[in-house]
């Protein structure tokens, strides 16, 4: 056996590994699965055209799904996430029958809420959250709402480099389903929109066209030869549906056929109402009032004789027999009303902004979203640039019943609202350390704080005037936290405060054993403990700039940073062995009470073979082991981890990395929507990730 294995088959007991040795040149699986307790898996579906029958635009409430959610392209059986709570997994219940939590009790029908029950799919691994790219929205009502959702992987485990297929994701009043399109691979979802809760289109690039029909998904064809870009979909009603991109197509209620109009494509959107179609072509809105035959421009104008100006329009939104709106770059905003349009471009930063889709309940009550998450709502007499709490793109837009839905890149989710939106994602900033008491206590901490009480996440506006950097407790009323400028602060299961410290260096690690036995450690190298009574500094050598800091017990304890490890051993620091033949950064600690892995990073000018430069090592209170880290990490750190024995690791660096004992896969997290991570933690129930794009990840601990 080769060093690798030896050092990762030292720990005596069950979790031991003996024989185990570290792959040095595996690739690890990085395709996102849905696992099958929470989405419908469907394969290829049997062509469809859709069912014919009268419908409106305004899309009343019909039947809505079950709990089970939708049946997949195959037909068979969904299966319903049992009441997700922001990323969480719950139970789950068959089609048509699971309750919320997978509990027996009918749930109540209700909107979606982005803090507790935002999108959510699960991994084939089992990280939960709101997953990919949303591009965008639509419901029937308030309990039957539809994201189509791109850059989702297959959850094929066998496939290492598997294709993006994308995704649909249905809210049913309690609880989020998903339908992963198996059949679309590499496909770009771009529009959705239904007449009633059996009756749904989503289309994309490749010519992609599909419809639901209150029971299951299934492919639908277009008359077109050449893999076709499809951008919007939109109707009256289940015989009038129109469909534009680099075409315009039509369907009757029986089939779909292509409308040689005279437009120039791309068609970005396309509204119709009874006797009446819009559309942007190639950034400028048309109009017919033949059904799609003939069209001639409706150029927007200041006043009815000015020239139009250099606008360039993305989307368009009407009201039954109402006037369009009209957004686009530039923070352009528009209406039509009988003398023309009359155009408002929002000042300020938003006048830089390029506005993407529009949706209105009234001709008095109208949203705008799009770029780096802009916002602008239309209150029937002025256009006001909107509060939003995301700097992610904004695609879609929908609502019902007063309230508002907006989706966009990085898993966004919004409810709008004049003063404050409200996001799914509960931080804007990258956390650093989690810490967690009780399933339903959880903290997570970094440039602003953020709290989980079992049921959402919110800010904690206490910690809000301090960048932290560790979080630590020996019980959920003895919890510790440290940050920039020596900053430490308690919790004691009611309130923070503020606690004297003895330097003033930025703190970047905290841990302890006990209520009176914890050690926090500096970027000046220096070294505190606290007994119970007061923060003292320890007094022991300078070993240099110190990162993290971790322990097996109060007599075995591990503190790391540059290319320094160092050991307290009940009596005295001291330093361990330097790696052997590598000069590596230290940035991490983490441990399973049994042993204590320090993590970093090896510098350019000294690659490892195979050209990864992240750094694992672990102490096993009497030896230490290098070169553990998985050697696909590419120009990465280990930033953060988690164990729970030789044969469960988990890495962020930030790509998610987890070793079963046998080798190193990736999580089957989306590349394409570039989820890292940048701090782990646990409590008994649940292993929880903060996602670099501002969500909190969970997975059931096994």
């Amino acid at each position: 056996m080769d060093a690798t294995g030896a050092a990762w088959s030292r720990t005596a007991g069950a979790v031991g590994c003996a024989g185990l040795i570290l792959c040095v040149a595996c690739g690890g699986r990085s395709a996102l699965g849905l696992g099958d307790s929470t989405e419908t898996r469907p394969h290829v579906g049997g062509a469809s055209n859709g069912a014919s029958g009268a419908g409106d635009a305004s899309g009343t409430a019909g039947r809505a799904s079950g709990a089970g959610g939708a049946s997949g392209m195959s037909g068979t059986a969904g299966r319903a996430s049992g009441g997700v709570d922001a990323g969480g997994t719950g139970g789950s219940g068959e089609s048509g029958g699971g309750g919320a939590g997978g509990g027996a009790v009918t749930p109540t029908l209700s909107a979606p809420d982005p803090r507790r029950t935002p999108p959510t799919a699960c991994t084939n691994d089992g990280w939960c959250g709101s997953l990919g790219d949303y591009a965008a929205i639509w419901g029937s009502s308030l309990s039957d709402v539809w994201v189509a959702a791109n850059h989702v992987k297959s959850g094929d485990p066998a496939q290492t480099n598997a294709p993006e297929t994308p995704a649909l994701l249905h809210w049913d009043g309690s609880a989020w389903t998903t339908t992963e399109l198996l059949d679309a691979a590499l496909v770009k979802l771009t529009s959705i929109w239904g007449s009633a809760s059996d009756d749904v289109w989503v289309v994309g690039t490749g010519a992609y066209v599909a419809h639901y029909d209150g029971d299951r998904w299934s492919r639908s064809f277009i008359p077109t030869a050449s893999p076709t870009e499809l951008d919007s979909v939109w109707g009256t009603g289940r015989a009038d549906v129109w469909i534009g991109g680099f075409g315009m197509f039509h369907f009757d209620g029986q089939t779909w056929s292509e409308r040689d109009a005279d437009l120039q494509y791309p068609v970005s959107s396309v509204w119709t109402a009874p006797g009446d179609l819009w559309a942007v072509s190639r950034g400028l809105p048309r109009q017919s009032q033949d059904a799609g035959n003939s069209w001639y421009p409706a150029a927007p104008k200041l006043d009815p004789s000015s020239p139009p100006p250099s606008y360039t329009w993305r989307a368009l939104w009407s009201g039954r027999d109402e006037a369009p709106f009209i957004a686009g770059e530039d923070g352009a905003l528009g209406r039509w009303t009988d003398a023309g349009w009359v155009l408002e471009s929002l000042a300020g930063e938003s006048s830089s902004l390029d506005f993407t889709a529009l949706y209105g309940l009234s001709s008095a009550d109208v949203w705008g979203v799009g770029e780096r998450g802009a916002l602008a709502h239309w209150d029937g007499t002025r256009w006001a640039q909107g509060s939003s709490p995301t700097q992610n793109a904004l695609r879609g837009v929908w609502g019902a019943g007063g309230r508002y839905f907006a989706v966009g890149d990085q898993g966004t989710f919004l409810e709008l609202d004049d003063d404050a939106s409200i996001s799914n994602q509960p931080n804007a900033h990258e956390l650093d350390a989690i810490w967690g008491g009780a399933p339903d206590d959880v903290w997570a901490v970094g440039k602003e704080s953020i709290h989980w009480d079992g049921t959402s996440w919110a800010k904690v506006e206490a910690l809000s005037d301090v960048e932290l950097s560790g979080v630590w407790g020996s019980a959920p009323s003895d919890v510790w936290a440290t940050g920039k400028g020596g900053a430490l602060l308690h919790f004691d299961g009611s309130e923070w405060a503020r606690v004297l410290g003895p330097t003033t260096d930025d703190l970047t690690g905290i841990w302890g054993s006990a209520t009176d036995d914890v050690w926090a450690v500096a970027a000046g190298g220096e070294i505190l403990h606290f007994d119970g009574q007061a923060w003292t500094l320890w007094p022991t050598e300078n070993f240099g700039p110190l990162a993290a800091v971790y322990g097996n017990q109060a007599a075995d304890v591990v503190a790391a940073g540059w290319d320094t490890r160092v050991h307290f051993d009940g009596h005295a620091w001291a330093r361990l062995p330097n790696h052997p033949s590598e000069d590596p950064d230290y940035v991490s600690a983490f441990g399973d009470g049994r042993n204590v892995f320090i993590g970093g990073m090896v510098h350019w000018t000294a690659y490892k073979a195979g050209g990864a430069n992240p750094e694992l090592g672990r102490w096993d209170g009497s030896s230490i082991f290098d070169n553990l880290e998985p050697t696909w990490g590419g120009n990465a750190v280990v930033e953060c981890g988690w164990a729970n024995g030789l044969a469960d690791v988990w890495l962020g660096l930030p790509t998610l990395a987890h070793w079963d004992g046998t080798s190193w896969t990736k999580a089957a997290l989306s590349d394409a929507a570039q989820v890292g991570v940048s701090a782990l933690g646990a409590t008994s129930e649940d292993i929880w990730a903060a996602a670099t794009n501002g969500q909190m990840l969970r997975k059931r601990r096994n």
